[in-house]
């Protein structure tokens, strides 16, 4: 009888070890349930397979978010630039891109990849503001101002007219009796490159806004690389072009209309030269 007590004590214990071990367990899989979510992940079987392939498939087109090596276009999240800059105006017509920058007071038109300074340059340029890459991090500086659309500039435009009253024929021994500017083939093959393209035309030309009375008023030039074409053409260091075939520039938006009438085979000027108005006609035929 005393041995019999003493195998259920052990039964007893054995049962309660395993009960124990059972409770451990079940705790151990609650527990990683509420750690990290979800059942066990159960292998993919033949069956499911066949359900999933079996289902209609949407076919989506390749690209649909962009290729890898397609530009993100700049947002509102980029930081604005700690650069002590202006943004005056944008010129954003496609490739032909320009931005006028203030900086220490002086104005200057950039176009992408241009260099700012040592430690920036122009990255992008948009209707509304231009990405400065800024010791290699990115910055925006936005316009003040809405910028117009070329559709506008181009309405803008004001009738041709032969001449700007009281402009005077500019005398020099290149100009012919009609008052155009005589210019020798090769000079003409130059030029019509450099007129083609804004990017030519910047490199071998100074531009930089002049004002009256705080308004736009024109251009003012002076010659860059091509120091002697410059001279060639009639133009002087200094000069301030008015009117291109009747476009006044007193808009920063006809800069470019006037760019592409300036591509044509003959243009006409109207340029403020010592405080006198001066009527320039080129040919390049």
């Amino acid at each position: 009888m005393q041995n019999y007590h003493i195998i259920n004590r052990k039964v007893a214990l054995l049962v309660t070890i395993l009960l124990l071990v059972l409770a451990g367990f079940q705790s151990f899989q609650l527990g990683q349930k509420f750690l990290y979510g979800g059942g066990a992940i159960r292998p993919l079987t033949q069956q499911a397979m066949h359900q999933e392939n079996s289902t209609p498939r949407l076919d989506l087109p390749d690209k649909l978010f962009g290729s890898v090596g397609s530009a993100i276009k700049p947002h509102k999240l980029i930081r604005k630039t700690r650069l002590n800059l202006t943004l005056i105006g944008v010129l954003s017509q496609q490739k032909n891109a320009l931005a006028i920058i203030k900086q220490d007071n002086k104005e200057k038109i950039y176009k992408i990849n241009d260099e700012i300074n040592a430690v920036a340059y122009v990255k992008a340029i948009y209707s509304k503001y231009i990405v400065i890459n800024h010791n290699g991090n990115d910055e925006k500086l936005s316009i003040k101002h809405k910028a117009v659309p070329m559709e506008r500039a181009k309405k803008e435009r004001k009738p041709r007219k032969k001449k700007m009253a009281n402009a005077q024929k500019i005398n020099d021994n290149s100009i012919d009796q009609n008052g155009v500017i005589v210019i020798e083939t090769r000079d003409k093959l130059k030029l019509k490159k450099i007129l083609g393209s804004p990017e030519k035309m910047l490199s071998v030309i100074s531009v930089q806004p002049n004002y009256r009375d705080g308004d736009l008023y024109g251009f003012k030039l002076n010659p860059g690389k091509e120091k002697v074409l410059f001279k060639k053409i009639g133009l002087q260091s200094g000069d301030v072009i008015l009117e291109v075939n009747g476009i006044s520039l007193d808009n920063w938006f006809k800069l470019v209309p006037a760019r592409l009438e300036m591509s044509k085979q003959n243009f006409d000027l109207v340029i403020k030269r010592k405080n006198q108005m001066h009527f320039l006609s080129i040919n390049l035929k």
